[in-house]
């Protein structure tokens, strides 16, 4: 069996620089006031907010486990929304 370990044989030159271009270009900035990172936070907040305004009907109700289950879920989209916001950061210009 054979080495297969210089792969520089295999890769034309032209076409990986072209896709090594097409990669520096694709972090284009997002247009618009807010930046990607802001943005995506702001979807996890505002999704969060909306789901935030259930709980308070399902408590006056007495659905304890409707209740726990919102709070989980408001608690997961914010947490999330952390962590994307960080990777969304490190992909901006």
């Amino acid at each position: 069996m054979g080495d297969d370990s210089n792969v520089e044989e295999y890769l034309d030159p032209e076409l990986d620089q072209q896709v090594s271009n097409a990669a520096a270009t694709d972090r284009e900035p997002v247009p618009g006031p807010f930046s990607l990172s802001q943005i995506v936070l702001g979807a996890h907040v505002f999704a969060a907010a909306g789901i935030s305004l259930f709980i308070w009907p399902a408590f006056r109700n007495g659905n304890v486990p409707q209740v726990v289950t919102l709070l989980t879920l408001v608690c997961l989209l914010l947490v999330a929304g952390v962590y994307t916001r960080r990777v969304a950061k490190r992909r901006e210009p």
